[in-house]
This record gives structure tokens, C-alpha cells and sequence, in this order.
């Protein structure tokens, strides 16, 4: 996934920016929310995280601005009901207070967005053929049976599946994999995929990821039982 940070530089900042490369997350990162905006629809990030420096009517607003198109949480420096409350109100999936350990904050920021585009408390996206991604496990099984998938291919995967039969760019999958860090080149995009179909193949009758023009996608077929499930 790919999140949009709205933060000044400092330490807030560098904190949340090592919490998401230590979870594999790609991310943007906007000093105010002018830029924020300009981001936002380039980048199309599944979830915008507003930082404790914003007052607290800025973030209200922001919310309700960026909420139309994606998942919102606003940190805080300390917890308060009435303030939590407000940006509830305007839209926010989740509002989190300091202290924050690194690990349960980025696995409550993947649930959010996977209760946003997956369904809240959906576990499993079904994708037809028998395929069926463990959105806990973080694996895609078909038939019962695990594909030996790595974790990089298991993510594109699932990105694909959240967007159903939503077209990626390269460069948006790109994005979503290596944003804030050095990015190895579009090639390795065509290679994880390459290697994904390879190995699903060994398992189904048919593709689960097609190409299409100007990125690639869930099938057709997969895409339809996706959304039937």
C-alpha cells in the first residue's frame, strides 16, 4: 500500500517514515497540506496520514477533503475524546495517540485499509478457480494448497486483488512497493510478475493477472469472483 504523509520534517516524521520501510509500505511524504493536495492526486494513495503538528481544525478539514478518496488517520500528541471525536465526524478511519510502537502501528495502518478496499473484518478475497488470498496469512492458496509465493509476490498480488479489476501502472505498483527507497527500475515489476504467473500456473487453469494496457490487472474471471464473493 502507499501512504501519504503529511508531517513537516522532524522527528515525527522520520519515525513514521522507518515504521513503514520496516513493514515494506511505500510512501509520499507532503510538509503541508497544499502539497498534500498535489500529491494525493498524483499518487493516489490508499491511505493519508495526518501528523500531530497540524492543529486540530486543519486536520478536521483535511479529513473530510481527503477522506472522499482515501483511508485517513490523524496522529495526535496526546488522546483526546472531544478532538477524536470531531475528526471521526469528518471522515477518519482511526485517530492514534503518542507513545507508538512501530510494529502494531503499521499492522493497525494495513488493516485499515484493507477494511476500506477488502471489507471490514474481510479475511479472504476469493478469486476464483479455487484461488483464495489469506489476507491474514498473507498467502494465496488454491485449493487448500499454498502457492510458494514470495512476500514481494505476495504483495503485488494482493494489491492487484484490493483494486479488483482496477489497471496498475508500473510505475503506481512501482510505488506501492518501493516509494521513500531506492527503487530498483520497472523491470523488476515485469519480473515479480513474470515469476507470480509462473508460479500460480503450477496451480491453475487460468490467470489470475493479465496485462493490459499501460499496466497489469486482476483477470477478468478473477476479478468477477472477487466481487461475487
Amino acid at each position: 500500500m502507499l501512504v501519504l504523509i503529511v508531517e513537516p520534517a522532524g522527528p515525527f516524521r522520520d519515525w513514521l517514515r522507518r515504521t513503514l520501510d520496516e513493514a515494506g509500505f511505500g510512501h509520499v511524504e507532503a510538509d503541508d497540506l497544499f502539497q498534500a493536495r498535489e500529491l494525493a492526486l498524483s499518487s493516489m494513495a490508499e491511505l493519508v496520514a495526518l501528523g500531530p503538528s497540524l492543529e486540530l481544525n486543519e486536520a478536521v478539514a483535511a479529513t473530510g477533503r481527503f477522506a472522499r478518496a482515501a483511508a485517513v488517520v490523524a496522529f495526535r500528541n496526546a488522546r483526546n475524546e472531544a478532538a477524536a471525536a470531531r475528526l471521526r465526524a469528518a471522515g477518519a478511519a482511526d485517530t492514534l495517540a503518542r507513545p507508538l510502537a512501530p510494529g502494531p502501528t503499521a499492522e493497525r495502518l494495513r488493516r485499515i485499509v484493507l477494511d476500506r478496499l477488502a471489507g471490514r473484518g474481510a479475511e479472504r478475497i476469493a478469486c476464483g478457480g479455487g484461488a483464495v488470498i489469506d489476507l491474514k496469512r498473507r498467502e494465496v492458496r488454491v485449493r487448500g494448497v499454498a502457492a510458494p509465493l514470495r512476500m514481494l509476490e505476495y504483495r503485488v498480488m494482493e494489491m492487484l486483488a484490493l483494486r479488483g479489476g482496477e489497471t496498475l501502472s508500473r510505475d503506481a505498483i512501482l510505488d506501492r512497493l518501493y516509494a521513500g527507497r531506492e527503487e530498483p527500475g520497472q523491470k523488476i515489476v515485469d519480473v515479480t510478475i513474470c515469476t507470480l504467473r509462473r508460479k500460480l500456473r503450477a496451480l491453475l487453469a487460468s490467470p489470475l493477472v493479465e496485462t493490459r494496457r499501460g499496466g497489469y490487472a486482476l483477470s477478468a474471471s478473477a476479478s468477477d469472483a472477487a466481487v461475487a464473493a
